[in-house]
């Protein structure tokens, strides 16, 4: 597939979904998603799907769907690691069962002292909407961009299983409770979370609820 073509899907999606693979794809040992070739992404990327889902453990203003999207052309390819998850320990980390912890990169949940903000930050809502997105889950896949796997690391949480992957990430921008930040000059996902920033700020949701008021 061209890799202009993958990019305009790229940009057009909001969370990710990893579907009709189960053919192929499977968590493999030390928790590697296995199988996922180029074919596959393209057949995933041919169709969309619509806002729709499971509506478990949904925040009171917004429904906690399922995900909207095929795929994340920057996903990574036998690069996911398996942890249990065991609590979440503020609006953008993550403890595991091993003792090790995840910071979620490539979003801001809370206020910088350093900078100068145009948003109220929801932390709080934030932490209780990532409780309940992984309220359910025992077993999540980290992409580690920096940091120890056996102590505090930086990057993406996923959750799901080989079938359908979703990136935690991005569904708090899509709940309107982060803003996209960059921490280096270009983040793999930059382009794909804007998107998701964009629909959440058009919508009006969490931070950007009284954004046009100030």
């Amino acid at each position: 597939m061209d890799k202009s073509l993958i990019r305009c899907f790229g940009i057009s999606i909001l969370v990710l979904t990893i579907s009709g693979c189960s053919n192929t794809s499977q968590v493999g040992q030390n928790g590697l998603i296995t199988g996922v070739n180029e074919s596959d992404i393209e057949k995933q990327t041919s169709a969309l799907t619509g806002l729709s889902g499971d509506q478990t453990n949904k925040p009171k203003k917004r429904e906690m769907t399922k995900p909207e999207t095929e795929f994340f052309p920057e996903m990574p390819k036998n690069t996911l690691k398996s942890k249990q998850f065991n609590k979440v320990l503020s609006a953008n980390k993550i403890k595991f069962k091993d003792g090790s912890s995840i910071e979620l990169i490539g979003i801001q949940t809370e206020k910088n002292s350093i900078r100068r903000e145009f948003v109220e930050f929801q932390p709080e809502n934030c932490q209780k909407t990532l409780e309940a997105i992984l309220l359910d889950e025992k077993n999540v896949f980290v992409e580690i961009i920096s940091g120890d796997e056996e102590g505090e690391m930086y990057g993406y949480l996923w959750i799901g299983n080989s079938k359908e992957l979703r990136n935690v990430n991005a569904l708090l921008l899509q709940e309107g409770l982060a803003k996209v930040v960059r921490i280096s000059d270009v983040t793999k996902y930059d382009e794909s979370f804007h998107v998701i920033e964009q629909e959440a700020y058009r919508s009006k949701l969490g931070i950007w609820k009284e954004i046009d008021k100030k």
